[in-house]
Parts: structure tokens; sequence; C-alpha cells
């Protein structure tokens, strides 16, 4: 009976260390969600941040391909993509940029333009869209009109395999489909349907 006793007493003066494991356990787990919820914390405050100083800039998908991105005063007002080319007037519109001036307003610009205006809405000039903005978007980009610099900015094909692209272009041509970069080494018909995600 004694043994027993002092047996007892000596089990409960133990530390069970499976407690502690858990224990342990359990703090590091919660520091953890705490800090995952104060990083998600900042991250959404820099965001809110970032739309209340520029609360003009939007970007709008639509159904369309055909990019237009608007730039006044030197700040990027949004970018939209529309089914077909249009003008620089309807650009503006779309975008919330009425009373746009200047002798070209009225004629259709390409796709995949920047439009960049003054702060009084005087048009001082078209510029390209460049590709990674495009693909940013999550659109694709016009493989007939690309750049080397376009064709880098797509997911999957490095400085290497843009530079073969580039120099088959300069070499035969543009391409006429996604289906034709298969002429180019390093790109197999697996890889070409890869890159119908990014290219048109």
């Amino acid at each position: 009976m004694t043994t027993n006793f002092k047996k007892i007493s000596s089990d409960r003066g133990e530390p069970n260390r499976h407690s502690a494991t858990w224990g342990v356990k359990a703090a590091r787990g919660l520091a953890i969600i705490a800090a995952i919820f104060t990083l998600t914390s900042v991250i959404r405050l820099n965001i809110l941040d970032y739309h209340l100083s520029n609360p003009t800039i939007s970007t709008r998908t639509d159904s369309g391909d055909c990019g237009y991105q608007m730039v006044v005063d030197g700040k990027v007002l949004g970018t939209v993509f529309l089914d077909e080319p249009t003008t620089i007037e309807k650009i503006s519109e779309t975008l919330g940029k009425n009373g746009a001036t200047g002798s070209h307003v009225e004629k259709v610009v390409p796709c995949g333009s920047v439009i960049i205006f003054d702060r009084d809405g005087r048009l001082l000039e078209v510029q390209r869209l460049a590709g990674a903005q495009i693909v940013a978007c999550g659109k694709r980009i016009d493989l007939k009109s690309a750049t080397g610099e376009d064709m880098r900015s797509v997911p999957g094909i490095g400085p290497g395999l843009a530079r073969r692209i580039e120099e088959h272009t300069e070499a035969f041509g543009p391409f006429e489909s996604v289906d034709d970069l298969v002429k180019v080494k390093g790109i197999g018909p697996r890889k070409a349907q890869e890159l119908k995600l990014y290219l048109k």
C-alpha cells in the first residue's frame, strides 16, 4: 500500500512530456496564425490606401482582347479591353474621361495602344501597350505584332527562346498563328498549346 502511494505521488510530480510538447506546438501554431493575420491585415490596408490615393484608376477586362490604356498628366487613368478597335473619344468616355480634345480624338486607334493626355485633356501622343501589361490583365498578346520584349513577358518563354522567336520573325516575317511557333527550336505542339493562353 505504501509503495503504491509513493508511486502515485511520484507519477503526479513527474512532468508530462506529451502535455508539454502539445503546449509548445499549440503556442507555435497560435503565433503563426497571429503572424498570418497581421500580414493579411497589412496587405489589405496597403491595397486600400493605394485605391484611396488613386481613385480614378480602373482596369476593365470586359469581353474583348482589344486593349487600351489611358494616361492623364503622367498618371494611368485606367485600362480597358474592348471587342474591336474604336476611337480615342469612345475610349475616353468608357474610362470616364469626358471632354477629350485634340485633332485625332475621333480617329480609330489600333488595339494595344496607350493614349496620353495632358492635364487639360489635350491629346499628346499614342504609344504601344506593352505585352507585360496585357498579360498582367489576363489577356493575350497579338503574336503578329509582338516584339521580343513582349515575348519575354509570356510565362514559359525565357530570354533564349524569346530571342529565337525574334530571329525567326526577322528572317521569315510574322507568325500567322500560335501553332506556327513549332517552327522555332524549343517549341513543340504541346508547348504551343500552352502558349495559346497568352498569345493569339
